[in-house]
């Protein structure tokens, strides 16, 4: 029986001492017969990586169950079956975006892990009953000998037996963007991390000059690359952020039941029809429009839609200098305060939005529900620029993507009204005094978020 368990491969080797690493494998400078090396693959594995393998068209069609999408089909297909087809291509449109959006993130991870395989050369040289003889990099065996040139990918976790003006490029392994130099000696005092280990290379790093002969201690999933691959395709552990995100998610999601329930009572109580009532209810839940009011479901999801796109460059976005010095914690009990005090504002803006287009230009049916499409998007994109940073937003520069991203969606939502899709879409065009009505409600309300969140965090002593 081999020293090495396949469960329990061996861990800092590079700290073993050559003569007695090469005993517990129970191997020589001479190599492997291709017996014994075949034997050894039955009790290891093959020399690979662990691939997830599962079906794109399955994990695509996963996120449709989720039940707010669920609720959408349905609720598309209900207006498909009452002849709204336009509503129910609308709103399958923005339920397949999403979806879209949501399987292109989920797979990320995954080319992450193909981008890592991908550095793990396909063939290399070893040493088999006693000649050199290029053999798959699957077929290496604890114990294989295996020759090493400039150029190499390293093909598995290894201690060097020879070496002479041996540097290795790791960055992919320990993020050093030097190559290191390798040396076929043991190594004194320690123990030593797998960056100190000089008298060893490693799966996935590449030889840039030199040569070298060196003994296979670890394959596969074993290797400290193959432990890389594998957290790319599991769970990580909850984080303090990853717990903050939650909680913060439950508070949403209460609001939003709220909401939702509020409106479709309100509805009701109104004797709306039924299928109206559960569009809109839905549409609320899905973008958490605080607008407790008549618009039209498909506008409201038009709206989210816009309003999510707007906010995608959000994590690439510049953060104050002040929140990097040391980590934050998720603080929901502030988040729930700044929402309270935050959230009014919008709903007193909305008020004086309908006061403006009911009072002064006597908008109809139309009117009101595009100028409140124009100034509801406004409002709720601008402001990120304000409750982005806790100082003044004109000495904290956000990121271009930032900027180009709601600034395109604010252009977006001023001219859609005066295109054909806007006529499809039941919009009309406005009238240049009420867009530069809505111009100076944005700016006013941007100006009092910022007047407010000022004295809410001087309250709680954070500027």
């Amino acid at each position: 029986m081999y020293a090495q368990d396949p469960h329990q491969p061996f861990t800092s080797f590079w700290d073993t001492p050559l003569q007695d690493l090469l005993s517990r494998l129970k191997t020589t400078p001479d190599g492997l017969t291709m017996a014994e090396a075949l034997s050894r693959l039955r009790t290891f594995g093959p020399n690979a990586l662990a691939r997830e393998r599962r079906l794109a068209i399955v994990e695509f069609l996963r996120f449709f169950a989720n039940p707010l999408v669920a609720i959408l089909i349905i609720a598309s297909v209900v207006s498909l079956a009452l002849g709204e087809r336009v509503n129910a291509t609308i709103i399958l449109a923005m339920v397949s975006m999403s979806v879209l959006l949501n399987f292109y993130q989920e797979f990320q991870a995954r080319n992450a892990m193909e981008a890592l395989r991908r550095r793990v050369a396909s063939t290399t040289v070893a040493v088999r009953d006693g000649e050199e003889r290029e053999i798959p990099v699957a077929g290496l065996a604890p114990g294989d000998t295996i020759k090493l040139s400039a150029g190499s990918l390293v093909p598995a976790d290894a201690r060097l037996l020879e070496a002479k003006d041996l540097y290795v490029r790791e960055s992919a392994l320990t993020g050093e963007s030097l190559p290191a130099e390798k040396k076929a000696e043991d190594l004194t005092g320690g123990p030593h991390g797998v960056t100190d280990a000089a008298n060893s290379v490693f799966l996935g790093t590449a030889v840039q000059s030199g040569i070298a002969t060196a003994v296979v201690v670890r394959t596969g999933g074993a290797t400290a690359f193959g432990g890389i691959a594998a957290r790319l395709l599991e769970r990580p552990p909850e984080t303090e952020f990853d717990r903050g995100i939650r909680h913060f998610a439950l508070l949403i999601m209460r609001v939003i039941l709220l909401l939702v329930l509020f409106v479709f009572l309100v509805n009701a109580g109104f004797k709306r029809p039924p299928l109206e009532s559960l569009l809109f209810a839905v549409a609320l839940a899905v973008g958490l429009t605080p607008e407790l009011l008549p618009m039209l479901p498909t506008q409201i999801l038009l709206n989210n839609f816009l309003y999510d796109t707007s906010q995608l460059s959000i994590p690439g976005d510049n953060v104050d200098a002040a929140l990097l010095r040391q980590p934050k914690r998720w603080r929901t009990d502030f988040i729930r305060q700044f929402m309270v005090i935050i959230g009014p504002i919008s709903s007193i803006y909305d008020f004086l939005t309908f006061g403006i287009l009911l009072g002064v230009f006597h908008a109809g049916e139309q009117m009101f529900h595009t100028g409140w499409f124009v100034e509801s998007l406004a409002t709720q994109t601008l402001v990120v620029f304000v409750i982005r940073t806790a100082g003044n937003p004109l000495k904290s520069r956000p990121s271009r993507q930032l900027i180009a991203t709601v600034l395109a969606i604010v252009i977006i939502a001023s001219v859609l009204p005066y295109t054909r899709l806007g006529l499809l879409l039941g919009f009309t065009p406005l009238p240049i005094s009420l867009l530069i009505a809505i111009a100076l409600l944005t700016f006013t309300y941007l100006a009092l978020v910022q007047f407010v969140k000022t004295r809410f965090y001087r309250h709680h002593a954070l500027i």
